[in-house]
Order: C-alpha cells, then sequence, then structure tokens
C-alpha cells in the first residue's frame, strides 16, 4: 500500500502525459476556453478591484472603516473593525477579492494571524459581476433569480462566520495606520493586483484541461450528472457552463449553481492558496468551511426556489439517482466536519507584536 502510494504522482503524472498526446485538440479547446473566460470576464472584474484592495490597504484606508465598523464586527464576529474591509471586498469582488484583502491587512498590520484565517473561512466569495453575468446567462433566470442566489450566497458566508467565530472578542484597541507613500503605492498596487490575475488565469486554464479530461474519462462510466458535480467542484465556471444542457428541473439547477458558487472549486481555492502564500498565511480549514457553505446555499436555494415565475414554468425533471447519492455524499462529508473554532486572545497580537 505505501508503495502504491509512492507511485500514486508518478502514475498521474504520466496518464497527464498520455492524455495530452491522445487528446491535443481538446487540450488546446479546454485551455483556450480558460484563457477566453479569464480575458473577458476575470481580469476586467478583477485587476482594477485588486488594484483598489491594495491602495486601500497601502494608503491606510483601512483605519477608517475599522473605527467606523469595529463595534458591528467585535459584536458579530468577535474580530477587530478592520476585518470589515475584507467582507466587503469578499462579497463585491468576487474570488478571491476576499483573500487577497486579507492578506493585504494582514501585511499592513490591521489583523493577527488568527482573525485573518477566521476571516478566510467566509470572507472569500463569488462577486456579482460573475453571478449576474455567466450564472443568469447559463441558466436563463433574470435579475430577480441573481438577486436571490447572491443573496442566499452571501447569508450562507455570513453563517458560517457565526457559527466559527472565536469565543471571545478583542480589546477596542487598534493598532497604529501605517501609511505609504502615494506614488510607490499605486505602483505596488499595480504590479500586485498584475501578479494575482496572472497566477488566477494560469490556474482556470490548467483546471479547464483538468476538468475536460476528467469529464471525458468519467463520461463513460457517471451519469451526466454526477460528471456535472464533479467538474463544478473542479472548476466553477466550467460547472456552471456545464449546467445549462443538464436535463433537470431549473430548481435543481439553481441549487446546484448555489453550490458551486459557496464552494468555488479547487480551482478557486488553489487560486486563494496562491495568494495567500506570500503574506505567509495558510487557510487552514478554508476548503472544507466553504464546502459547508456550498451545502447550506444550495439547501436554502432549493427551497425559496419555487419563490421564482421561472422555476414554475419550467419543465418539470427529476434528479437521477446517482446524482442524488452525489449529493447526499457530499452531505454526509459536511455533517461529519467538526465546527472550526478559531481562538483569539482578547489581547490582540498583529503579526507578532503586542
Amino acid at each position: 500500500m505505501k508503495k502504491f502510494r509512492a507511485a500514486l504522482p508518478a502514475l498521474a503524472l504520466a496518464a497527464a502525459f498520455a492524455a495530452l498526446l491522445r487528446f491535443p485538440q481538446e487540450v488546446s479547446a479546454a485551455v483556450t476556453e480558460g484563457l477566453r473566460l479569464s480575458v473577458s470576464v476575470l481580469i476586467p472584474s478583477l485587476f482594477p478591484f485588486f488594484i483598489c484592495v491594495n491602495l486601500t490597504s497601502a494608503l491606510g484606508l483601512t483605519g477608517v472603516l475599522a473605527r467606523v465598523f469595529a463595534p458591528v464586527m467585535r459584536q458579530m464576529f468577535h474580530v477587530s473593525g478592520a476585518g470589515c474591509t475584507a467582507v466587503l471586498c469578499g462579497a463585491a469582488g468576487g474570488y478571491p477579492s476576499g483573500a487577497q484583502c486579507v492578506a493585504a491587512l494582514y501585511r499592513e498590520g490591521q489583523l493577527s494571524r488568527a482573525e485573518a484565517e477566521y476571516l478566510l473561512l467566509f470572507c472569500n466569495n463569488a462577486g456579482p459581476a460573475f453571478l449576474f453575468g455567466a450564472v443568469g446567462t447559463v441558466l436563463g433566470i433574470g435579475m430577480t433569480g441573481c438577486l436571490l442566489l447572491w443573496g442566499i450566497h452571501l447569508l450562507s458566508a455570513l453563517v458560517i462566520g457565526l457559527v466559527n467565530r472565536p469565543k471571545e472578542a478583542p480589546n477596542a484597541a487598534l493598532p497604529p495606520v501605517q501609511r505609504a507613500n502615494a506614488s510607490g503605492a499605486v505602483v505596488e498596487a499595480v504590479r500586485s493586483a498584475g501578479q494575482a490575475v496572472l497566477q488566477i488565469t494560469m490556474f482556470v486554464a490548467a483546471f479547464s484541461v483538468l476538468a475536460r479530461l476528467l469529464t471525458m474519462a468519467a463520461a463513460h462510466i457517471l451519469p451526466d450528472g454526477v460528471c456535472t458535480v464533479l467538474t463544478g467542484m473542479l472548476e466553477l465556471s466550467g460547472g456552471i457552463a456545464a449546467l445549462a444542457n443538464l436535463p433537470i428541473a431549473l430548481r435543481w439547477k439553481l441549487a446546484l449553481a448555489s453550490f458551486f458558487l459557496g464552494f468555488g472549486g479547487l480551482c478557486v481555492w488553489m487560486q486563494t492558496q496562491a495568494v495567500l502564500a506570500p503574506a505567509g498565511l495558510s487557510g487552514c480549514g478554508m476548503l472544507l468551511a466553504k464546502l459547508a457553505q456550498g451545502l447550506l446555499a444550495a439547501l436554502i436555494t432549493f427551497f425559496l426556489a419555487p419563490l421564482l415565475p421561472e422555476t414554475v414554468t419550467a419543465s418539470a425533471g427529476t434528479l437521477p439517482g446517482a446524482f442524488a447519492a452525489g449529493l447526499l455524499a457530499c452531505g454526509g462529508i459536511c455533517l461529519g466536519w467538526r465546527k472550526m473554532r478559531v481562538e483569539i486572545s482578547p489581547e490582540i497580537r498583529y503579526n507578532g507584536e503586542t
């Protein structure tokens, strides 16, 4: 068994090389699709937002928000007021803006490590640009449906944050705000934002290939619904696109879209890790927290979907048995997740400083 585990990476790499040689056209198409998505959706929405996030932190503007929202953040989430910037950025900017903001705040000393790791459990979310554009177009739902999905998405994130909040709130003292030179801050903000979106583009292209190859292999042995779930758990946009041709009721499509949006996919998780690595943050527990958020969002969406007129007029469909079994398996994983509480001392240490 140990020998098999040791040889598994080599076997997987050999299979990847074989797939690249066997299906060059499919691989090329997947890379092209990943790059197209990045150029048309991700870079235009994320690059300017990343610049603004970096400038907000570098110029000390987070200190203003921290003082305004400190009472709310301490009362609701038991973290310092600077955390509100990460929550707002994650809600408005899309993956991985929330993580990018947390990393910036941690580097500037506005958040302790414990606070940063806790905020990563729920502040990194899908943005309205992707949801109203890609998801709304694929599922054929109007503004009301998109607003419902976005509201459920944010609600499920807040629930995860409240469930896992630290036992004690930090003291009211705020760390001193460090302001960088304006011209230097702009240069660094653009450089950092460009590096981040380049990493995101590479991950999207790589996971588009992986999702395409795994879907081709699994299509011969697994139902379409299970393949769609696997695709969405690998790469968010690919999973959303696969929902268009899935022969199930719109109610189930909306629930699955909520799950994909909440979980984010392994591609988004890798993007987030790339953003966190320079700051020395690990995002411990983030993957399981996102899985729980996705399942909670899917459950809420399933029960609220009949409120939309689109679900009433859409043709009724049934969920394949294997597909339902896959969802139940995911639910079992979530139920087995032990609640991860992050302990934060009342005397918060900011990057090692008392």
